[in-house]
């Protein structure tokens, strides 16, 4: 469960920098037209931007929840040995 909630908190993260270079650029120029005096083309991305924030802010936060409180139950199988016993712990 733990490298569950880890891959989501990195994917989370992921989407967080990519809606922060979607902000950054909203507005700007494409690179094809820094010859021209004029560009009639200028990158509107703060909707999409928005989208990929609010995403990223959701999976991080869902990944960091799933790590604190999912890491106290014992889902994983488990085999005990002791002296004239064994035990099995978790789910199968």
């Amino acid at each position: 469960m733990a490298l569950f909630g880890l891959a989501v908190a990195a994917g989370g993260a992921a989407l967080l920098g990519f809606g922060g270079y979607y902000l950054a650029v909203d507005g700007k120029t494409d690179p094809s037209c820094a010859a021209q005096q004029s560009c009639p083309f200028k990158r509107a991305t703060a909707a999409s931007a928005g989208a990929w924030l609010a995403g990223g802010s959701a999976a991080l936060l869902g990944g960091v929840a799933i790590l604190i409180w999912g890491r106290d139950e014992p889902t994983e199988a488990a085999i005990s040995l002791g002296p004239g016993t064994v035990s099995f712990l978790g789910h199968f």
